[in-house]
């Protein structure tokens, strides 16, 4: 099952730090997690989860399924995210993002591409990762953690897989989608 670390954990390491408030940790997925759910476009099912890291591990395995072999990641990113992938053993490698927060990718066959819209911002690349999934062997992931609450983001989204983690948007210990 999905454990959480203490909400205060001291590190008895020479370089002694606290991990306070919002820094927890996923350490372990069951390796069935995603037969329990049905997967579908967003807004006609879904469920949620005790983190946005565990809304991606049911992703993410439900991707590995339908025979994805690697994801490919934006290079600036929350180091959190990999904890899922490492877990899952999924191949990742990274992508440029520029100093405005926008990228350029060519999505390869029998991958996912994960996408996020920054601090609220609409992120460009959507628009053509939407468009060019319908029809190519790769799989877009939006992350919508800094976008629950825009204005711009419709909840009629065509992109098949997203997810978000509450915990950036309250104090909540726990709460993802």
């Amino acid at each position: 099952m999905v454990q959480i670390k203490k909400l205060f954990e001291t590190n008895n390491q020479s370089n002694h730090h606290q991990i306070v408030g919002g820094d927890f940790e996923l350490t372990s997925i069951p390796s069935n997690i995603s037969d329990s759910y049905k997967l579908q476009k967003f807004g006609s099912v879904g469920t949620w989860t005790s983190s946005g890291r565990a809304s991606l591990a049911i992703l993410l395995q439900d991707l590995v399924k339908r025979g994805i072999e690697q994801i490919v990641l934006p290079s600036y990113l929350c180091s959190s995210i990999l904890l899922p992938i490492r877990k899952i053993g999924l191949k990742y490698s990274f992508y440029n993002v520029d100093r405005n927060l926008e990228s350029v990718i060519e999505p390869q066959d029998k991958s996912a591409i994960l996408l996020i819209h920054y601090f609220g911002w609409f992120n460009k690349l959507a628009i053509e990762l939407r468009k060019r999934s319908s029809s190519e062997s790769f799989y877009l992931i939006e992350d919508l953690t800094h976008a629950f609450l825009s204005d711009w983001y419709t909840w009629n989204s065509s992109s098949e897989f997203v997810f978000m983690s509450l915990r950036k948007f309250g104090p909540v210990p726990i709460g993802g989608w």
